[in-house]
């Protein structure tokens, strides 16, 4: 079974070392290349706005899944900044499991290999949504396995 099991944004300030850890639940994900969206709010982040000093830090997430180059995960903030965290790696191997992402890691996800266990530095740069923007708000994280979509464009084409 495909699934998302759990997403976890951390939010710090780097002047005192505090940090907020904001929790989501997860789901199915569905094999049709339709696009699946599991949503946290974040509130009560003070100070509110994000920035180079006081803002996302890291996203970790499980997710349980066979043959990972399938999928495209996306963070999109409130204000709709959105961030590749990786897509098509991993091969045909399987699994996320305690995967973090982080831009201060040592590995970039995309020369790691499954099952995806630790910290990596995402595909694009996470602190792109520390932008002065309110991070109070709807995250998103937008999980699509590109193999029904692969395949819808193989029989049609």
């Amino acid at each position: 079974m495909k699934q998302f099991l759990l997403c976890i944004l951390l939010l710090s300030t780097s002047l005192t070392g505090f940090s907020q850890t904001y929790t989501g639940t997860g789901g199915p994900i569905t094999d049709d290349g339709q696009p699946n969206y599991y949503i946290i709010n974040v509130s009560g982040l003070s100070p509110a706005i994000i920035n180079g000093s006081h803002g996302l830090l890291a996203v970790c997430l499980d997710i349980t899944h066979s043959y990972d180059s399938d999928m495209d995960v996306k963070l999109i903030a409130p204000d709709g900044t959105t961030v590749m965290l990786f897509s098509g790696i991993g091969g045909g191997d399987d699994n996320f499991t305690g995967t973090c992402l982080n831009d201060s890691a040592a590995t970039m996800i995309s020369t790691a290999t499954a099952p995806f266990t630790g910290t990596f530095i995402p595909m694009d740069i996470m602190g792109n949504v520390n932008n002065g923007q309110n991070g109070n708000g709807n995250w998103t994280l937008k999980i699509t396995d590109t193999y029904g979509a692969t395949r819808i464009k193989r029989l049609s084409g």
